[in-house]
């Protein structure tokens, strides 16, 4: 199968982009910086800033063969953990990136996904981005920043509108939380390997049994109400 994955510089993006080769699918890999250095065929990797539409768009217009399965793993944690301490500055910058970033790939890659036979976006997400989880007793009082949060629960409003509306075009579009893992935001529980979770997500979306209308997943764990 043909991958695209944002964010494959580092983290959960480098240990897809690295289990998906080695395992002899086609990658395409997208970072603003920094490659995962996969010395295999297979692999192509694109130096483009997701923000950025056009840079996007170019990153498109170079990849002539089908998409059979689109990650947008891509995106930045914050900061602000309480209202004194958050500004829209910090706000807009994880709007930009976790959601508008989101948007982008999947606008420019649409035909791409079509021309393919499997037709899955899945976007990595967070529990933290579902307003229900956010108020359950035993998380309420973490401070978690509030710009990932608002972020992220933007990203799967837009994932649910996307799910809607490629439905009909045979298109599904998956909404992960990966769970806590080395290198990632959370920072509220034990963490694993990328790597694990990683072959936990790349077993999720080779899985046919895995489509459904949009929802919030963590892998074999738990699904959230919005």
């Amino acid at each position: 199968m043909n991958f695209l994955i944002t964010g494959t510089g580092n983290g959960l993006g480098k240990a897809l982009a690295r289990s998906l080769a080695e395992d002899g699918h086609a990658v395409f890999g997208i970072s603003r910086r920094g490659s995962p250095e996969i010395a295999l065929t297979n692999y192509q990797h694109f130096y483009c800033d997701i923000v950025n539409q056009g840079e996007v768009e170019a990153v498109a217009a170079q990849i002539h063969d089908h998409i059979d399965v689109l990650i947008n793993n891509a995106g930045i944690p914050g900061h602000g953990r309480q209202i004194h301490e958050l500004n829209n500055s910090e706000v807009q910058h994880l709007l930009n990136v976790n959601l508008f970033g989101c948007i982008n790939t999947c606008r420019a890659f649409l035909d791409h996904i079509n021309l393919g036979n499997y037709k899955r976006i899945i976007n990595i997400s967070s529990r933290f981005g579902s307003i229900s989880f956010n108020q359950r007793p035993e998380i309420a009082p973490l401070r978690m920043p509030y710009s990932y949060r608002i972020a992220k629960a933007a990203m799967n409003m837009f994932s649910v509108c996307l799910g809607n509306e490629l439905k009909e075009q045979g298109i599904t579009v998956n909404v992960i939380h990966p769970g806590q893992f080395i290198g990632g935001c959370g920072r509220f529980e034990p963490r694993e390997d990328p790597t694990f979770i990683a072959r936990r997500i790349i077993e999720f979306a080779l899985d046919e049994d895995t489509r459904s209308f949009t929802k919030l997943t963590e892998i074999g764990k738990e699904v959230f109400d919005w």
